[in-house]
């Protein structure tokens, strides 16, 4: 008796989730899981003031700045040697 109830209460939470209103903004955004998107910048915030030296990752010869890494057309690739 006691599956029975508890199966019923997932369903019914299942069903009114899914029925949730989603508004037209949430509609025209990416998934966040599918794409590297940045958080919009915070009202009145002044931006973080962009670090120019050029980072590393342990194991890699490559030295790339905290812009190239950020830029979605352009994904970096800390090691180029490892694949073909």
């Amino acid at each position: 008796m006691r599956k029975i109830l508890i199966a019923a209460l997932v369903a019914a939470m299942t069903i009114s989730i899914a029925r949730a209103p989603v508004s037209a903004q949430e509609k025209r955004l990416p998934p966040p899981w599918a794409y590297t998107v940045n958080p919009p910048p915070t009202p009145g915030a002044a931006p973080a003031p962009v670090d120019p030296d050029p980072k590393q990752v342990p194991g890699s010869s490559v030295s790339l700045t905290i812009a190239q890494t950020r830029d979605a057309f352009n994904p970096p690739d800390w090691r180029p040697y490892g694949h073909p």
